[in-house]
Order: C-alpha cells, then structure tokens, then sequence
C-alpha cells in the first residue's frame, strides 16, 4: 500500500492509498493492477432521527485502508457506494409533515449532490454519472429519476433485478402508511403526530431495534409529495400523456439498462416455500395441488391483494401449473421459480423497458444473465443463475472480495467465471461511459442491440455465450402485461391489502445498515453488498475523465464508499 497525496476539496483534504488488485483478461489470463481508494468522506451531517439531511460543512477527513474491487480497475470508472438510512430510521413515515419519510432516499440524493460537486477532485466526470442498484436498489435508482430535484445529477440508471413497478393492476412498493402495531411495539402510540416523534425521539436505537426484532416490519418509500409527489406507477405510466408536469422528470432523458438472472425465483423456494409446504429447499417435492392451491393464490394476493378475482387466480395456476404432465419434480420446480422471476422481477422490468423504449430520448437496454454461481446457499437442484448472482459477477473476484464468500461457502470462482466477470463489467462500464455498452470485449461478440417493445430483444449472457436474442421470456411476458391487466379490468377488481416483502434470509453476505445513524460517503468498492432484496444499497457509479490520473506507475481509479458507522463495519451471515 502507498499513501497518496491529500486531495483538497472545499470540505477539506482528503487522503487515500493506492492499492494492488489481482484481476483477469478476457481469456482468463491475471494481471496485477493498481488503483486509489478513499473511504470514510462524509457527505452529509450526522442526521437527526427522522428528519432530512443537512449538508456536510468543511472539515478535514481521513481515509483508513479498506479492500476494492476489480470494477474500478477493469472497468476503468470511478465508483461511488453510499451509506444511507434504511429500515424504519431510513423510511418511517406518518404522512404529515412531523414525520414525511423518505429520510433514505434524501440522503442518497445528497450523495448524489456531493458527486456533482467533487467527484471532479477524484478523477471523475460528473456529467457522466451513472446511478446502479440491485432489487429494492434499483427500485431506488428509479425513484430518483422521478424526482426532479435530481435533474442533471443522473445520466444513467442500471436497475438490476428491480424497478418500482409491478406487473400490471399489481400494488405499487411505495407506502402512505405505517404498518399496524409499529407504535404499539416500540411504546409509542400518542394521540398527536408531534407526540409520537418526540417519543420515537427519546428512544435509544437499541429500544427501537429490539422491538422491531419481535415482528417483520417492512418500511418502504412513501409518496411525501416532494421527492415522491406521487405513485410511482401513476408517474411513469402518465408519461405516455401530454402532461406538462411531467416533462422535467429524468426517466425519459437518462440511458437505460435492465438486468435480471434467469433463476430470480430460486431465491423464493428458500425464503418463502419450504417450510410451508412441508419440506426442504434442497429437495422441495412440490406437486401441482401444491401450485394450484397454496402457491398461486398466496403468489396472487401478495402481488394484488386479497379483492381479487377467482377467475385470474384460475389464470395464473393454468398458465404456471402442469395441468396435463404428472408430478415431475424438477418440472414443478421449475413452474415455481418461473412464477417468481416473472411476477416480482421481469415483468415489471418489462413494463418499465417498455415505457423508457417507446417514449424516452436515452438507449434502453435489457440482459438475462444464465450463468449459475453455485454457492452452497442455493438449492442443489437450481441450475441457473440464482438472485444476485450477476451482482457477484459484476463486482468481480478480487482476492479481498472472496474472502467475504469463502468463509461461508469455501467458493472459489472458474477461469471460465472470471473471465464472465470481466466480460459483464467492460460491458456496464462502456455503458456507463457512453449509452452503449457496445463493442461487446471478445473477438467475433455479436452486437448488443438496444431493446425496443415489439420484439423485446435482450443479451443473454453466461460463461458458454453471449447471445442477442428475441421475444424476452415469452409467453409469459405477454401473460403479465396484456392478459392479466385485461382480466383485472374486465373483472373490476381493486386489490386493498397491502404488499408484504419478506424478509430474505437466503444470501450469503448481509450489509446491516438498519442502525446507520450517521452519513458516509467513501471512495471505494465494498465487494458483495449489494445481495439482499431488502437490504438494499445503492451503487452509484461515475465514468472517469480517461484523461485524468493516467501514468506509467498506476492504472489509477478513484472510488467513493462507505465505513465510519459501525453498522457498517462488517459484512454479516443473511
């Protein structure tokens, strides 16, 4: 490690350390490169619970070693990840003004301001600034694109496994109310909404957090009318409308790309549906009465509510059940896990493909990718790519990133994975620098064309290709899209109940950051944090100036990250 010079902002000089990095070409030959990290660079003052963030004011800062990943140094960019309120502190609201929510995604988008402002100071272009999240994350990065305190802060989004639609009639994620027996929990239940924060204000966070640990809470983004001034789904699918209040939305401006693995409902079989069904997810013996009438109506209400038509219910089971084949096993397996990549993630990546495509002046851009990682934590039985599994790839292999794997699974990546993860991050990279991820890196790659919604095209990726193909996951997109929203419109029914997120325990690493109270920024690459669905952190990633911090000595990148709370301290077993 060799200590840098201080970088002088106007919040003060800030130090960081060239590290080396072992990485891989594209025919999976290593190579030994070197790059600057910086960590613990407050973006923010330390927040006061439940209320916005205030910028930081200048002070000197430090950087302590910390490990980084390939991505900096294959993909040439600087990377940004943020600490940020989650949980209850980080989205807790009464839908008034003592308590709006939202705190989370404010504080993400003053990071967002502090990159606009400085990244220039490490190496960074901020008109190339690309916002990338995974899940309940990338449902954030849209988020931003909505608010329009964020105009010309964002030029890319890559929304990996997320968005904030639901397929079509379904509940939207964001929420106008706080969840039955949260105050009573806590000891907080007043008459008045002054009341109730000024106790929730009282309590240490070890009271709150002990008393949400009794029960599953989920607190999501709400429509607070100024960072979210409405649904989302209403938002984006008014777009198509001569509204002139919509016009200084980024969506439609910001190039786009979405991605998913073609096993996202493998992650269900764990989480939801092996202790209720009576077995384990290593075997998961499901049958079809199982999917006719345990799996698909609860799959349906969680989705629309509980006021929902028999007859789309009958629809759903119809079209994912094998209604004429006997009870093979892995075939319904496979009927399940199918369900659960398509209602929670890839038709509503479709929806918002297909409104970004059709209306938006940005490239749009959609991959599967088919590459299994084969961590233990995954089903013996699910042979492709698993719920994140394209995040390990895209954060690359790094010895320091494995060590965070190898503890809990003993994986030890391919040459052929490797040269994959080298693949995926020149192609998100050249993205994030340009719009287009284009020229693909291997000899004889075919191109990568842009999506468009007649012929849903989309990349499949994995070790063995890497293909442009057509008609993205059909019939079942078609079903999700058309046939349902039809059925729900002929039937006239209005789901109420609200959407539960369960909480996954199934991955292999979890960044706590529930309890985060103060707000970081810091210039690096914390491998794996992005794998849980409820846990989320956004990754924002800014192309460097190819001009800047290039020499004989270093392949130098810049990256902002995260540390100083001591929630984050650590990675955690999910």
């Amino acid at each position: 490690m060799e200590q840098l010079n201080q970088r002088g902002t106007a919040l003060g000089n800030i130090s960081g350390s060239i590290e080396e990095v072992t990485s891989y070409d594209d025919t999976g030959n290593p190579s030994v490169m070197f790059f600057a990290q910086y960590l613990s660079i407050p973006y923010a003052e330390p927040p006061i619970r439940f209320r916005r963030p205030e910028p930081k004011t200048p002070s000197p800062g430090y950087s302590s070693a910390f490990a980084a990943d390939v991505l900096c140094t294959v993909g040439d960019v600087v990377v940004v990840v943020i600490n940020f309120r989650q949980g209850m502190l980080g989205f807790f609201s009464l839908g008034s003004e003592a308590a709006s929510g939202n705190y989370g995604l404010f504080d993400q988008q003053m990071a967002l301001q502090w990159i606009a402002k400085y990244i220039h100071s490490f190496g960074g272009d901020p008109k190339k600034v690309t916002l990338v999240g995974n899940s309940f994350g990338a449902s954030n990065a849209i988020y931003h694109t909505l608010y329009p305190g964020n105009g010309g802060l964002i030029h890319r989004v890559v929304a990996l496994s997320g968005t904030a639609l639901l397929p079509s009639g379904g509940k939207s994620y964001v929420r106008n109310s706080i969840e039955t027996g949260v105050l009573e929990e806590i000891g907080c239940q007043r008459a008045s909404d002054a009341d109730i924060m000024s106790c929730l204000r009282g309590k240490s966070l070890t009271d709150i957090l002990n008393a949400l640990d009794k029960k599953s809470f989920t607190f999501a983004p709400s429509v607070d009318g100024t960072f979210l001034r409405s649904d989302p789904e209403v938002m984006i699918t008014d777009l198509a409308k001569d509204d002139n209040s919509t016009e200084e939305l980024e969506f439609l401006n910001v190039d786009l790309m979405l991605g998913l693995n073609n096993m996202e409902g493998g992650a269900h079989v764990a989480l939801l549906w092996a202790e209720r069904l009576n077995t384990t997810y290593n075997e998961f013996n499901v049958s079809r009465a199982d999917i006719r009438n345990i799996v698909v109506p609860i799959a349906i209400k969680r989705t629309f509510g509980s006021n929902i038509s028999q007859a789309i219910t009958q629809t759903v089971n119809f079209q994912y059940n094998d209604v004429t084949g006997t009870d093979d096993p892995q075939r319904l397996r496979q009927r399940v896990v199918d369900l659960f990549t398509d209602i929670d993630v890839a038709a509503p990546l479709v929806r918002t493909g297909n409104v970004h495509a059709l209306l938006g002046q940005g490239s749009t851009y959609l991959y599967q990718f088919s590459e299994p990682l084969n961590l233990t934590q995954a089903p013996v039985w699910l042979s492709g790519a698993n719920r994140a599994d394209d995040v390990h790839f895209l954060f690359g292999f790094s010895e320091r990133g494995l060590q965070f794997v190898n503890h809990v699974t003993g994986f030890t990546p391919t040459v052929e994975q490797r040269v994959l993860s080298t693949r995926l991050i020149k192609m998100i990279a050249k993205f994030a620098r340009t719009g287009n991820p284009n020229p693909l890196s291997a000899a004889g790659d075919p191109q990568w064309p842009e999506y468009d919604a007649t012929s849903t095209t989309y990349l499949d990726i994995s070790a063995a290709h890497v293909t442009p193909k057509h008609h993205f996951r059909e019939p079942f997109m078609t079903f999700w899209t058309s046939v349902v929203s039809e059925l729900l419109t002929a039937t006239s029914q209005n789901a109420t109940s609200p959407l539960v997120c369960p909480k996954e325990i199934g991955h292999t690493i979890k960044v706590n950051l529930v309890s985060a109270e103060n707000i970081t920024i810091a210039l690096s690459i914390v491998s794996f944090c992005l794998l849980c669905a409820c846990v989320l952190l956004v990754c924002l990633s800014v192309a460097r100036e190819p001009t800047l911090y290039s020499n004989n000595k270093y392949a130098v990148m810049k990256t902002p990250n995260l540390s100083e709370t001591p929630s984050i301290s650590g990675p955690s077993d999910s």
